[in-house]
Formats: structure tokens, C-alpha cells, sequence
């Protein structure tokens, strides 16, 4: 996303704002992220103490398959971030270089989805999983397998209790 500010930096506005879809294959993500839809951004760019500065925000949907059920899912993530235009040298700050009175911010735009993605995602807080014996989703059956094991070096304490399991 290549952004000319030309006009905004010869003019007197303090603040101007930019909206624009971002085609979903002209980011090149690599097959970590599967974007099932173009991405949202908005950025704002302003003048403060004669420096520039941007707030960008993304909202962008992908696909992906339940941890723990192995269920194919849609999830939408919203994220933003800050950057400074040609400013801070310090460390921790995002920077932009203007050049030509432009700024790109693809490759921020980039970093800020793959950070943004959950790394473990799941396809309902309740998820139930599968069974590690027959395979089966517990999300839609309830499976009939017997999934009490005794740890052999408890064993003995079983028979001391006098307990069937």
C-alpha cells in the first residue's frame, strides 16, 4: 500500500485520511494465513510538532481449521497499529521512510497480520475435540469409548480401594 502525500504535505490540513480494500493476493502472505477476503485499511495521517505521524487499522477475514476438532473456520480479526513518518530513532517504534512524498506501508501491513493471528485458534470456546481412541468429533457425538486408563504404577492403589474403573 503505497500512499502520495504530496498534496497533504503542501497544504495546511493537519489531518487526512485514507481507505482502501487491499487485494488479498497482491500481499503475498505465505500459506500460514489464508485471507478468504480482500483486507480493510484505514490509515490516518497527521502533523504533530512538525513531524508525521500514522495510525493505521486493519480488518481482515481467514480460514483456518480448529485446533483441536480439526473443523474448517472462518475467523475476522480487526488490528492497528502506529508508525512514524521519517521520525524516532528509537527502537521500539514502527518507521516510515517518505520518499518522493510517498510512504509504502505493505510490508508493515504484512507484519501486523501474521502478529495479529492467533496462533491457536479454535472453532468455539467449548470446542470438545476428537477422541484420541476412535477419531471421533465430540462437537456432534458423543462416542462410546472407554477413555479410563490407569497409570500401571497406580494400578495396585485401585485394588486397594476396592474400586471397579
Amino acid at each position: 500500500l503505497i500512499i502520495n502525500l504530496k498534496d497533504f504535505l503542501n497544504s495546511k490540513e493537519i489531518l487526512v485520511q485514507y481507505n482502501q480494500t487491499i487485494d488479498k493476493n497482491s500481499l503475498d502472505l505465505d500459506d500460514t494465513v489464508n485471507l478468504v477476503e480482500d483486507v480493510e485499511c484505514s490509515v490516518s495521517v497527521y502533523k504533530a510538532d512538525e513531524n508525521l505521524y500514522s495510525e493505521v487499522k486493519l480488518a481482515y477475514k481467514y480460514g483456518d481449521n480448529c485446533a483441536r476438532c480439526n473443523d474448517e473456520l472462518e475467523n475476522r480479526v480487526l488490528t492497528d497499529f502506529n508508525v512514524t513518518i521519517n521520525g524516532s530513532t528509537e527502537e521500539d517504534d514502527l518507521n516510515v521512510t517518505l520518499v518522493d512524498d510517498k510512504i509504502d506501508l505493505t510490508d508493515l501491513i504484512k507484519q501486523s497480520i501474521y502478529l495479529s493471528k492467533p496462533l491457536k485458534v479454535l472453532c468455539k470456546e467449548d470446542c470438545k475435540g476428537i477422541c484420541i481412541k476412535c477419531g471421533s468429533n465430540n462437537n456432534y457425538n458423543e462416542c462410546n469409548c472407554n477413555d479410563t486408563t490407569i497409570d500401571p504404577r497406580l494400578a495396585s492403589l485401585v485394588k486397594l480401594l476396592d474400586k471397579e474403573v
